[in-house]
């Protein structure tokens, strides 16, 4: 498509005998008669790349003015996603865990989760928000500048994913699936919303602020993800600047969630394996890699920008935790648990994983070591020689594979609090886990 689109646009410039920058106008009719494409596939360009290189090459970007009608504009259309700062942990306030709410894969089902557990209003300070509006409407008629050009816009389609209205005000987000790192995007998703919005208000005079939020869930690392922005003059598309940003990973702590897990007793069949893939979060997206499809070493390799051999360490670590089979004709599948896995709410799937973990022989070994020395810290050098004692691995790759080992201890003190790492001193337990039920 995105070829085609190149082709396409470079037609329409031809015969509209377009020179320079424009600004142009072009209604979808004429793009359908010169192209025979689809006209809202050819006008929506969501981040600076996806536009064709006609319009890169003289920096110009689309917007909608009328339904079925478009400018086409110089200037700079976009924002770059400011860089985030630590992910914070966030304790659900649910009870329970929400397993129909990630049924889906889309943005609105992760907006949901963070509204229900009360991550959202949490970051809105307002925890009176109620789910108000959602879904595509026709705007109604306003007026903007970009940069020296006036625009008058009327009835073009405006989205949201969610949003929310408390006591003094509304909550309009624009949500997206994205890895990292999570680049740009056209400011129209947030601007037409957001002043579609502030004339209603203003016209209803409701004395409510309208607020527009820009929200990313990241599938890999199970980070949700906030930019809240404004507009420095109300008319002005391109004076939208941040106000704040945070990144939080979601967990949920049933009370007998820690001792259950601890009482998990290891796989033998797993003796002797130790894993030497160092980001946890990375081996869960291969999982989710090949549920859709990326089936080989090649495909995941190029996916993360690994080499062959780093491909091959982190397939090896998710066929230990049983989720991902190497097949004869060295296909990449998921085993019958790896199915199930994809298909757990998020906070299950936290506690499923350490519960593969726990089930690992040396994992099991190195935390009855860190359980057995309560509030000490069971040093690299330690750990090195529980690997070695029960593997064919010594000297210098001990070392290397305690690495893994912490990494993997770390990701289990994110979602369950326990045990504590750190990079020089090793690895601790500071307090007794309750025997649970």
């Amino acid at each position: 498509m995105p070829r085609i689109r190149d082709q396409a646009w470079e037609k329409i410039f031809a015969v509209k005998g377009w020179k320079g920058t424009g600004p142009f106008t072009i209604t979808a009719d004429e793009i359908k008669a010169i192209t025979n494409q689809e006209p809202r596939l050819m006008a929506k360009f969501d981040m600076r790349e996806d536009r064709p290189l006609i319009l890169q090459q003289r920096g110009l970007f689309i917007l909608p003015v009328q339904d079925g009608v478009y400018k086409i504009l110089p200037g700079e259309g976009y924002h770059d996603l400011e860089p985030l700062s630590t992910t914070q942990e966030f304790v659900s306030r649910v009870a329970f865990s929400l397993y129909s709410l990630h049924r889906g894969i889309g943005e609105m089902q992760h907006l949901d989760y963070a509204y229900n557990c009360g991550l959202l209003g949490e970051i809105v300070g307002d925890h009176t928000l109620y789910l108000a509006a959602r879904g595509r409407k026709r705007s109604g008629a306003f007026r903007l500048r970009v940069e020296q050009e006036w625009l008058e816009v009327e009835g073009v389609q405006i989205e949201i994913d969610a949003g929310y209205e408390g006591r003094h005000s509304i909550v309009l987000i624009e949500g997206k699936i994205r890895k990292s790192p999570y680049g740009n995007f056209i400011i129209r998703q947030l601007y037409y919303p957001y002043r579609d919005w502030t004339e209603s208000v203003k016209v209803a005079r409701v004395p409510k602020t309208v607020v527009p939020f820009f929200f990313i869930h990241e599938p890999g690392t199970e980070t949700y993800n906030f930019w809240r922005y404004s507009f420095a003059d109300l008319l002005d598309y391109g004076s939208i600047h941040l106000v704040s940003s945070s990144s939080h990973r979601i967990v949920w702590r049933p009370d007998n969630t820690q001792s259950q897990i601890l009482k998990i007793q290891p796989d033998a069949k797993l003796e002797g394996i130790i894993p030497q893939a160092d980001s946890l979060s990375r081996v869960v997206e291969l999982v989710f890699r090949v549920s859709e499809g990326l089936d080989n070493s090649k495909a995941i390799a190029e996916h993360f920008g690994f080499d062959r051999r780093q491909s091959s360490y982190y397939r090896e670590a998710a066929e230990s935790l049983g989720l991902v089979r190497l097949e004869p004709d060295n296909r990449y599948v998921l085993t019958d648990e790896g199915k199930q896995f994809v298909a757990l709410p998020t906070p299950e799937r936290y506690v499923k994983l350490a519960s593969l973990i726990i089930a690992m022989p040396i994992m099991k070994r190195v935390i009855e070591a860190v359980e057995g020395r309560l509030g000490q810290w069971v040093t690299n050098e330690e750990i090195a020689q529980i690997i070695a004692q029960h593997s064919h691995i010594g000297g210098s790759t001990a070392g290397r594979r305690t690495q893994t080992i912490k990494s993997w201890l770390k990701w289990l003190s994110k979602g369950l609090g326990w045990p504590e790492v750190d990079a020089q001193k090793g690895v601790r337990m500071r307090f007794v886990i309750p025997s649970g039920g």
